[in-house]
């Protein structure tokens, strides 16, 4: 039998993996819908499915009125990533939103150490750098420099505010998870944020001024977010916080780094996309920096350099 560890690892990692391949087969379908509205049409068929399973499958509870406020603010977090992530992509490019937004996993670092006494290690520090490293080789190999350094500040800004929304909603989310489960606290949270969300649409439909006939147009495309909200939202969101329920939540957040290795991946696969050198040893090296910051590569540290990984 599989220890429970490396069984809870594999949660972030398929959520990780539906996150960076169903937007290579949906992007070309969506990409000229309006993002927050179709965050927030993914959002109502996520909660759909998810209220229906708990209904299903979980008693009927009485949710402390603390709980509820700790998933209002778990909403707010989740509809603030969601938002931000698209506006600031828009306002900078891919490439850069891509990597910014991992820096989730350096923010998540200090938020649960002070709220869950998670101990920062010299193995999560390594796995962070060098996974970073690999992404960035990643999107050079793919987009070259001048889209990494290209944009404007405030999408830069939205990006890594999106990226420490997710951090909070990641550490957050821990205590609710463990009280109750992991599909409750998801469904909670993301009933909190679709009518915050759904504020952000309007907004965006009055700014950007969006026709009728592009607001109805995502009827054409039924079957594409009917994935985002089945697979990328219900069911990602789902394996994410069963991972957050068994490891450290810095541990789980090292996996969004499978994100664009996957999309990345897919792209060659799927879309026909060149991957140089300069792209395969980004793969590489972020597969290592994932493997040492979750204590993966850790055994075999120990039998190339005995006795010395109890300091990691």
């Amino acid at each position: 039998m599989l220890p429970k560890k490396i069984i809870a690892i594999g949660y972030p990692s398929v959520a990780a993996a539906l996150w960076g391949g169903l937007y290579v087969i949906v992007d070309m379908e969506t990409a000229s819908y309006p993002p927050i509205t179709l965050s927030f049409s993914r959002l109502v068929i996520g909660v759909i499915v998810l209220s229906m399973i708990v209904k299903i499958t979980k008693p009927r509870r009485d949710y402390d009125l603390e709980d509820h406020y700790r998933c209002i603010w778990l909403g707010i977090l989740s509809s603030v990533v969601v938002s931000t992530q698209f506006i600031g992509t828009t306002l900078t490019n891919s490439a850069q939103a891509s990597v910014l937004f991992l820096l989730s996993s350096v923010f998540v670092l200090p938020i649960a150490a002070i709220h869950l006494d998670e101990d920062i290690t010299q193995c999560k520090l390594c796995g962070v750098g060098l996974s970073l490293i690999g992404v960035i080789l990643m999107m050079y190999s793919r987009y070259g420099a001048s889209k990494l350094i290209s944009g404007n500040v405030l999408g830069v800004v939205m990006i890594v505010s999106g990226a420490a929304a997710w951090s909070g909603y990641t550490v957050y989310g821990k205590p609710i998870v463990q009280k109750y489960s992991a599909i409750e606290a998801v469904t909670l949270s993301l009933l909190y944020a679709t009518p915050l969300t759904a504020v952000f649409s309007i907004v965006e439909i009055i700014v950007v001024d969006i026709s009728t006939e592009t607001l109805f147009s995502i009827s054409t495309m039924i079957d594409s977010v009917l994935i985002l909200g089945i697979f990328s939202t219900a069911a990602a969101y789902y394996l994410w916080y069963k991972g957050v329920k068994y490891v450290d939540t810095s541990y789980v957040t090292m996996f969004l780094y499978l994100q664009p290795t996957v999309g990345v991946s897919l792209g060659v696969l799927i879309l026909d996309i060149t991957l140089s050198p300069v792209g395969i040893v980004g793969i590489i090296v972020t597969l290592i920096g994932v493997g040492f910051a979750s204590n993966s590569l850790i055994p075999l540290f120990n039998a190339i350099y005995p006795g010395r990984s109890s300091s990691l």
